[in-house]
């Protein structure tokens, strides 16, 4: 589902950002399939939104005074497409999320404040989730609400095209990484991990999460940044066979690099940026015998 490329505001409105809306718009418009208040000065959404039965698309990307949805929004039963791009002050989403049955498109990039409730892991049919920002062990929030959890991904298989994985703090135990079966999600092509990053120390979990990590064969684009192990191996590189682009990136720990890239046969783009401790790099690196 597209949004039309005229908006919906009226044109005398074209100058001007919503600040809200409430009963009075929502009543006369009930039949609304796509709903785009994007870029405008939106603070909050009122409750009369779960009135749109009918909705399928809705847009609130770049209301960066946005803070939370209303419950309510569980009601859009129809709804396939949610965009929140750039609502940077939005906190959290109703934890009764997983109602959404019919939702395929979750766009929450640069939502730095948000955390995702767990009720999310339920929408199994869901295609498109760019971004989520892991808590660590700490599962709970301040609210007491339960937040989503790398091992919440384990049945979400049909994620595709673009997924951004973001440590706000480290993993205690890399088993929850591996339930998550990100080898399962044949269809996501490109995949960025940003760990958590103390820049004075170096940090062995981070390793046993990245090997935990491992994605589909099919991938063909991977970034890893802020790792702060000394060895980057995980045993799954080479079996990224269609790899076109590898980027690493402020890895400052990094002493050893033994995963033999010269294997794979497709990589077309490699960027090494910010290894602050490496000091040579030989041809194991390639997987020959030898040395450059």
């Amino acid at each position: 589902m597209f949004a039309p490329e005229d908006p919906l505001i009226p044109s005398s409105l074209c100058n001007s950002k919503i600040t809200s809306f409430g009963r009075e718009l929502i009543s006369q418009v009930k039949c609304l399939r796509t709903l785009n208040l994007s870029r405008n000065s939106l603070e909050k959404v009122p409750n009369e939104v779960g009135e749109l039965a009918h909705l399928r698309y809705f847009d609130l990307s770049y209301n960066v005074g946005l803070m939370k949805l209303p419950d309510i929004v569980c009601n859009l039963i129809n709804l396939q497409t949610l965009r929140l791009i750039s609502c940077w002050a939005l906190e959290r989403l109703p934890e009764g999320m997983g109602k959404l049955v019919n939702l395929q498109h979750l766009h929450v990039m640069n939502c730095y404040n948000l955390k995702l409730p767990k009720g999310i892991a339920r929408l199994t049919s869901l295609r498109t989730l760019e971004y989520i920002r892991i808590h660590g062990d700490d599962d709970v929030d301040n609210n007491k609400e339960a937040l989503f959890e790398l091992s919440d991904l384990r049945n979400m298989d049909q994620l595709r095209g673009s997924f951004l994985i973001e440590f706000k703090n480290d993993l205690k135990d890399a088993r929850q990484a591996e339930k998550g079966h990100l080898v399962n999600k044949n269809c996501l092509v490109s995949l960025e991990l940003s760990f958590f990053s103390d820049m004075w120390q170096s940090n062995p979990i981070h390793e046993e999460t990245l090997n935990a990590l491992q994605p589909s064969p099919n991938l063909e684009s991977l970034s890893i940044q802020r790792y702060n192990s000394t060895r980057l191996q995980p045993h799954w590189m080479t079996s990224l066979n269609k790899l076109r682009s590898l980027q690493l990136e402020y890895c400052h720990f990094i002493v050893e690099f033994v995963s033999p890239l010269g294997r794979l046969e497709s990589l077309e783009v490699l960027i090494i940026e910010n290894w602050w401790s490496v000091k040579k790099v030989g041809v194991e690196f390639l997987g020959i015998d030898g040395t450059i």
